[in-house]
């Protein structure tokens, strides 16, 4: 039928409500957790989805695409063996 269904599975993206002081605690210890070290931005996950939307990915069907930065690749990692800066 010409259908392609894909999804887009976000990691933490920096809006508002994430970047709330109340979440300073907590997006430290999981920001070090994130190989890229950063949340993602919001046009970050848009450019995801603005591909899979586009004719370049025309023969693209059924993924999930997951725009996280490296995390769920880089669980294993612990920021106390990161080299010193």
């Amino acid at each position: 039928l010409g259908v392609r269904t894909n999804a887009v599975a976000p990691g933490l993206t920096a809006t508002p409500m994430t970047m709330d002081e109340s979440w300073n605690r907590i997006l430290g210890e999981y920001a070090q957790r994130i190989p890229m070290r950063d949340p993602s931005t919001p046009e970050q996950q848009a450019a995801v989805i603005c591909f899979l939307a586009s004719d370049d990915a025309s023969y693209v069907n059924g993924e999930t695409v997951i725009v996280d930065g490296g995390l769920l690749t880089g669980m294993w990692y612990d920021p106390a063996d990161a080299p010193a800066t």
